[in-house]
């Protein structure tokens, strides 16, 4: 979907990825849309395995990779293979061993992401980021903000993003001419 949008614009720049610590809970039996989702994410060539999960794991530290993957441009493909490890795979995103694999798929050196993940650096900045979004209202993720004025909120159809650019733009050019 992400690629269809830019392809839609040809102009985004960049993705990132901002802590926001969403102790994901998905029980199949009862948790309420868990079809629909999954019919969602079928509909874009996603198998969601929500059948696999079988804890909500605490995910402080999967941002903590993902901080440290952005610092050495890797953020893209630690993120990807974050969710492929969890919503496709069941994999507990809170453990050790789950994170140093994904990091070291990604290209990043095993031992240097142990050790950054076994120390505490970067935890604070990303337990007052978690804290930050949450002062802003962000409840649930995915949650996008662009140019730091505009959200949408939820999954959303390609389209709804092509809008929302062109929707920006337009605000952006009108002010320009102002």
């Amino acid at each position: 979907m992400a690629q269809r949008v830019a392809d839609a614009r040809g102009d985004v720049d960049r993705v990132i990825f901002v802590a926001v610590d969403v102790h994901i809970s998905i029980d199949p039996q009862t948790e309420v849309g868990v079809d629909k989702r999954a019919e969602v994410g079928a509909d874009e060539g996603l198998d969601f395995r929500f059948d696999k999960i079988k804890r909500s794991p605490n995910t402080v530290d999967a941002h903590r990779l993902l901080h440290y993957a952005d610092k050495h441009d890797k953020q893209d493909a630690v993120s990807e293979g974050l969710f492929a490890d969890f919503f496709f795979d069941g994999h507990d995103v809170s453990d050790l061993d789950v994170l140093v694999d994904t990091a070291t798929e990604a290209g990043l050196d095993a031992d240097a992401v142990r050790a950054y993940l076994e120390s505490d650096e970067d935890r604070e900045l990303i337990q007052n980021a978690d804290e930050e979004a949450r002062a802003l209202g962000i409840q649930g993720v995915p949650f996008f903000v662009i140019n730091q004025k505009y959200a949408l909120s939820g999954a959303q159809p390609p389209e709804m993003f092509v809008k929302a650019l062109e929707d920006i733009e337009a605000e952006e050019v009108a002010g320009a001419d102002a």
